[in-house]
């Protein structure tokens, strides 16, 4: 994990010690909602920290099950940046 994820990690943990999958899967949800009604009203700040919020739970979503995140999205660029191109 990076810095960040630790330091996401330990913030939810110290908030949140007996927080689950299920339940962080529902925070995300919460989340991607304000998101899209941020991005649906224009409000491109509101927009912006609703998306660094569910970055923030998916980030531990991973955490709690030993993942990173960070790790996640390399591996899956490399995947996509390696896929033949359909037209």
């Amino acid at each position: 994990m990076t810095g960040l994820e630790e330091e996401i990690k330990k913030f939810a943990d110290d908030r949140w010690p007996d927080r689950d999958i299920a339940g962080r899967l529902r925070k995300l949800g919460e989340e991607f909602g304000e998101l899209a009604e941020a991005i649906a009203r224009g409000d491109d700040d509101a927009a912006f920290l609703e998306a660094a919020d569910c970055a923030i739970v998916l980030t531990d979503l991973l955490a709690l099950q030993g993942k990173s995140l960070t790790l996640a999205m390399m591996v899956k660029m490399e995947i996509n940046n390696n896929r033949e191109v359909k037209l």
